[in-house]
């Protein structure tokens, strides 16, 4: 059984990311984070820094947690699209009957069908300062 924990309302991301830990540690769940090295590490392989990430899943409906992966990994955020497993398989069942040419057509589809939000980001210092400090403890 995953529990969904319940947050306050709060506009402090440090308070935020505070509840969010430990209610996750309460419900005795994995506590999620942001792998910094993967992005770092996939721009460094493709030698192309990365300029937008699209947030699928429930969790894109979250504007602050939207917003919030913006800031801590200073890049442009795009949510919309919380059902991309269904969406997809709709567009191959499409494909596959040839209601659709092709992949890009279903694109289309989804793109004329779907709001997409962005999120800028914003001050990322409390972020920066908190990878600043998990790469220190990491040196242990």
């Amino acid at each position: 059984m995953i529990a969904i924990p319940r947050f306050p309302a709060t506009n402090n991301e440090n308070d935020a990311l505070r509840v969010m830990r430990e209610s996750f540690k309460k419900e005795a769940q994995i506590i999620p984070h942001f792998d910094y090295e993967t992005i770092f590490d996939i721009e460094k392989i493709t030698n192309n820094k990365i300029e937008l990430i699209f947030l699928t899943g429930g969790g894109s409906n979250n504007k602050s947690l939207c917003q919030w992966i913006a800031n801590a990994l200073n890049i442009i955020t795009v949510s919309g699209i919380a059902e991309t497993t269904t969406i997809g398989n709709i567009l191959m069942q499409l494909k596959a009957d040839r209601e659709i040419e092709n992949i890009d057509e279903g694109r289309q589809i989804v793109s004329d069908s779907f709001n997409l939000e962005y999120f800028k980001p914003k001050t990322n210092t409390d972020w920066n300062f908190g990878y600043m400090e998990y790469l220190e403890t990491l040196k242990l």
